[in-house]
């Protein structure tokens, strides 16, 4: 099995955006546990998604107390061995991920200057001819080395029949 860490903190567009990633994983990969780091506000929306085997999910609290932010990071790292991480990000807070499992294979990240924690940089810088979706998924292409890699630009997510039941009930 190949275990994939897909980080993506901030806002809620941006995860759901970000997702593609994870629908193109599991399709590309299925025998892939993808685990999908983001902010525990919006993770709700992520619960019941197919393509997400994991959140794992850290508080405002957690992302603003170094100490803190750090012992997690240190302790998913060392018990989840993943054999690929994805930094949708590559910013300075994001970086100690890669950083704190130098052994995995693919540490994926976006090409910038400082990025010296990541084995892959991707050029990830907006063009016209591409949508935002098109440059997330470019952040695979140093896996079509090993994986045969089929973009999938569609994002989703998953309502249980209770959500669904509540919503009409309030509508």
């Amino acid at each position: 099995m190949t275990k994939v860490l897909v980080i993506r903190f901030r806002r809620v567009g941006d995860a759901v955006l970000t997702s593609s990633i994870c629908t193109t994983l599991k399709q590309s990969i299925p025998d892939a546990e993808i685990h999908y780091v983001l902010n525990d506000t919006i993770a709700p929306l992520f619960e019941h998604h197919p393509d997400i085997d994991k959140l794992i999910t850290f508080t405002h609290e957690e992302t603003h107390s170094l100490f803190s932010y750090l012992q997690k990071i240190k302790r998913i790292m060392k018990e989840e061995k993943y054999d690929i991480i994805i930094d949708t990000r590559t910013t300075a807070n994001t970086m100690y991920f890669p950083l704190l499992s130098m052994r995995t294979k693919y540490r994926i990240g976006k090409k910038k200057k400082y990025a010296l924690a990541y084995n892959h940089r991707v050029s990830n810088f907006y063009r016209g001819d591409m949508d935002i979706v098109q440059l997330l998924l470019k952040l695979l292409t140093p896996l079509e080395k090993d994986f045969n890699i089929q973009r999938n630009p569609h994002f989703r997510l998953r309502c249980t029949e209770e959500e669904i039941a509540a919503s009409k009930h309030k509508m």
